[in-house]
């Protein structure tokens, strides 16, 4: 293989002098084959693993296949003709590819799938640059944590969500071979105490982003699947394990149910069925959303999940319902308690603490201000500094 790839002599010199070196093949001459395509890899970025082909066909079988509520079977796919027998053109599908490296899984869609509209995103500088010359025209490239970078559109919209997110326990990473270990960014292997943190991070937030019936797919091992199908279920997604002994692999799946469940009614025949709705987030006004984000940031310690002009968003760290702010030039602060006349607040926060004189203290000094006017003795109310009031509480 060195051989092949070397254009002089020299050049396969200091081919031979990498790979001794410790230096995956794969870095040595520049690419990896994957999905029976050639795939750039550049050095330090992770090298795509033959095991991942299994989540790549699961992939593409998923994305052939029309969304359909879960209680029918599964057809072949088929195009839609017009009354006058036409064929009716698809709309692409929506791949996302996150934890990307070198952006194989994507690729690799794209060419096994007949329309695509590819994003990709990962965190590694380098990877992404590696990702950007595989995808190229293909697909956009994204670099940053996750789902941080994606455009807003793209919410309710993927179909196929590829994650194939680091899954090694950190005191494992230690048992690896050198070539992954010293050579493979860190940030591409390690997941967590378990193996599990970045896909439970993902689960949390894919139902957000799929389109109804669109499906996340993971590669774990076989031994988290079970701990894996219990994040992926507590999203709200339908979870199934696929595995191929050929290829040493492991895949969830987790599916947004195209549909609620039937409700039984003895009419239920003359209703039509509710589509699914999900609250995804509480929206403030503010003056300047991001003084107000900067403020429940410091209050609630919650993750900066988007900053855009005009609009933040914080998620909860397990998940749930996310808080947004936007940006209003015409915004009035409430006043409260309201009286006649005045502007009064549209809603407020509730959060629950275990001790109100600490919990009262850290938003102080976050930026809040004491209510003057306190309703209960196990409630106190805060205003943050555009004045929208929240209530700190302990239960009885």
């Amino acid at each position: 293989m060195l051989s092949a790839a070397a254009r002089t002599p020299a050049e396969l010199a200091a081919m031979v002098d990498r790979r001794v070196a410790g230096l995956p093949i794969e870095q040595v001459v520049g690419w990896a084959e994957f999905c029976g395509l050639r795939i750039a890899v550049d050095p330090g970025v992770f090298v795509p693993r033959r095991r991942t082909e299994f989540l790549v066909r699961q992939a593409a079988d998923l994305a052939r296949q029309p969304a359909r509520p879960d209680d029918q079977p599964a057809s072949p796919a088929r195009q839609p003709v017009s009354g006058t027998g036409q064929p009716i053109a698809l709309p692409p599908t929506v791949v996302v590819d996150l934890c990307c490296g070198s952006g194989a899984v994507g690729v690799a869609l794209v060419a096994a799938l007949d329309q695509v509209e590819l994003h990709a995103v990962d965190i590694d500088p380098a990877a992404v640059r590696c990702a950007r010359r595989n995808i190229a025209a293909r697909g956009q490239v994204y670099e940053g944590d996750l789902f941080e970078p994606l455009p807003v559109a793209l919410r309710g919209r993927i179909d196929i969500l590829a994650a194939n997110v680091p899954y090694i326990p950190t005191e494992e990473i230690r048992l690896l071979p050198a070539e992954a270990r010293i050579h493979e960014q860190r940030v591409a292997l390690d997941g967590g105490a378990d193996g599990l943190d970045v896909l439970r991070r993902v689960a949390a937030e894919a139902s957000l982003w799929l389109a109804p019936g669109g499906h996340l797919l993971v590669e774990t091992s076989e031994r988290q699947a079970p701990t894996a199908v219990d994040a992926v279920a507590r999203s709200g997604l339908i979870p199934r394990v696929v595995s191929s002994d050929e290829l040493s692999a492991t895949v969830v799946i987790g599916t947004r149910p195209a549909l609620l469940p039937d409700r039984p009614s003895a009419q239920e025949d003359d209703v039509m069925q509710q589509p699914q709705m999900k609250l995804t987030a509480t929206v403030l006004d503010s003056p300047d959303a991001s003084e107000l984000g900067a403020f429940y940031r410091r209050l609630l310690g919650w993750t900066l999940r988007q900053d855009e002009p005009g609009w933040l968003t914080l998620s909860a760290p397990g998940g749930g319902a996310a808080l947004s702010f936007q940006t209003e030039a015409a915004y009035v602060r409430p006043t409260w308690p309201a009286g006649p006349g005045d502007q009064q607040m549209m809603t407020h926060l509730d959060i629950e603490v275990e001790d109100l004189d600490a919990a009262g203290a850290h938003a102080v000094a976050a930026g809040a201000v004491l209510a003057a006017f306190q309703p209960q003795d196990d409630v106190r109310v805060y205003l943050d500094p555009d004045g929208h009031p929240f209530c700190l509480w302990v239960t009885s």
